[in-house]
């Protein structure tokens, strides 16, 4: 089973940051911003732990070829997802701001796209886009909205569309 290209920015590409090749001077510790609120809390790795589109969980066969992590690291999110049996993989970077707004919203821009041999992927040339989110404790929900429209429109996790892609993460301990 392919996965459409929409399934898959809306699976992957839903965070990532990583501005390519440019390469810039880091910034000193005593000029860097301390992290705040829910971007503080959820810095680390995260696991897939469910996924359903709209009401309908994508469980048994389809969410046991899937694995899916992603690591939160100051204002940037990285994602992985390996889909067994189409023998698809991609890592997306991304450039990540927290919107105080309701439902809570995480934008996503500056994302970047590879394959499995480091080549660059267009998932149907979306650059940037909006998730919906809740956090408890060590648990992330996400919501995109993948009907093709407008992505800057984050989706409710809780009031989710027939069109919604909900992700539930689990924190990984080390």
């Amino acid at each position: 089973m392919r996965i459409p290209a929409i399934m898959l920015f809306a699976l992957g590409v839903v965070f990532v940051g990583s501005v390519g090749p440019m390469v810039a001077a880091p910034v000193p510790k005593h000029l860097m911003k301390e992290l705040e609120g829910d971007q503080k809390k959820l810095q680390g790795k995260w696991k897939l732990q469910s996924l359903r589109m709209g009401d309908v969980e994508l469980g048994g066969d389809l969410r046991n070829t899937i694995e899916m992590a992603m690591e939160f690291r100051g204002n940037t999110f990285t994602m992985t997802a390996n889909i067994a049996p189409t023998n698809q993989f991609m890592k997306s970077t991304a450039t990540i701001k927290f919107e105080d707004s309701k439902p809570k919203r995480m934008r996503v821009t500056h994302v970047k796209t590879v394959d499995r041999d480091g080549k660059a992927i267009e998932p149907n040339g979306q650059k940037e886009g909006a998730f919906g989110y809740t956090l408890d404790g060590d648990k992330l929900t996400l919501a995109a909205n993948s009907d093709g429209k407008d992505k800057s429109t984050a989706a409710d996790p809780a009031k989710p569309g027939p069109n919604t892609v909900i992700m539930v993460f689990v924190r990984v301990k080390e």
